[in-house]
């Protein structure tokens, strides 16, 4: 991540938003165990570029409440968006997550066979014509 600025003796400075953004990206990869790569997509979505311009407008002054509502409808729609977009990650997660325990579920069945007395996997049944 680049610093928002530079002090004096070349310090890296950082913003409130910098460290937010440092917060958000330590829980996907904890998480969910996204690499940072995965994390990228997930965060340079239009989505969430809505959702911190809005916290920046907000943050920045007073607008009007004409304005606030504008804001706070695009936020609505940006996270409803967001929302979306990580239930079907989760989903394709929790897909994958389900074919590794049917393979495991396999893999074990296959190891205790071995372990059958006669010492040897059961032999599969050619059909004959």
């Amino acid at each position: 991540m680049s610093p928002s600025s530079h002090g004096r003796g070349g310090d890296r400075l950082y913003t409130v938003a910098d460290m937010a953004r440092v917060s958000r990206i330590r829980d996907l990869q904890e998480l969910l165990g996204f690499s940072l790569a995965e994390v990228r997509v997930v965060l340079d979505t239009d989505e969430v570029h809505v959702l911190d311009r809005v916290r920046s407008e907000f943050r920045a002054g007073e607008p009007s409440p004409a304005r606030q509502r504008e804001l706070l409808d695009e936020a609505i729609a940006a996270n409803d968006a967001l929302l979306a977009r990580l239930d079907d990650t989760m989903a394709r997660l929790a897909a994958f997550r389900d074919e590794r325990r049917d393979s495991a579920a396999r893999l074990r069945e296959r190891r205790r066979s071995l372990d059958s007395p006669e010492g040897t996997a059961p032999t599969r049944q050619v059909p004959t014509r």
